[in-house]
């Protein structure tokens, strides 16, 4: 039996995929708060649908000195005060805007000096 190789309902680092951010619009090792400005952790990679290749978490790292913790978080419940992300919630994020996804670009072609 042949399976459907495209599922929807795949997702992708996105590192892992052809497609990249504008240096401006990358997240990824910036911070992340909770609502009362706590750091949680950094965002260590962007989890990207297949379909439609649209961010849909943000996987954030907290470092401790006995385990890395690694969370996934949606960007519905990210906000952006001033240029750090914080988690929705009570607190100094109440004024906050909706961190809005950026668009993905494809990654530029790298010429080697034999093409």
């Amino acid at each position: 039996m042949h399976t459907q190789t495209h599922d929807p309902n795949v997702l992708h680092f996105l590192g892992d995929l052809p497609l990249t951010l504008k240096p401006s619009d990358d997240v990824r090792g910036k911070n992340v708060h909770d609502s009362t400005g706590k750091v949680l952790g950094h965002v260590h990679e962007l989890v990207v649908s297949h379909e439609g290749a649209r961010i849909m978490f943000l996987e954030v790292e907290h470092r401790s000195l006995l385990k890395n913790h690694k969370y996934l978080i949606p960007v519905e419940d990210v906000v952006m005060r001033g240029n750090e992300l914080y988690v929705k919630g009570d607190g100094p994020c109440t004024d906050a805007t909706p961190w809005n996804c950026p668009e993905l670009i494809a990654k530029p072609i790298l010429m080697t000096a034999g093409d």
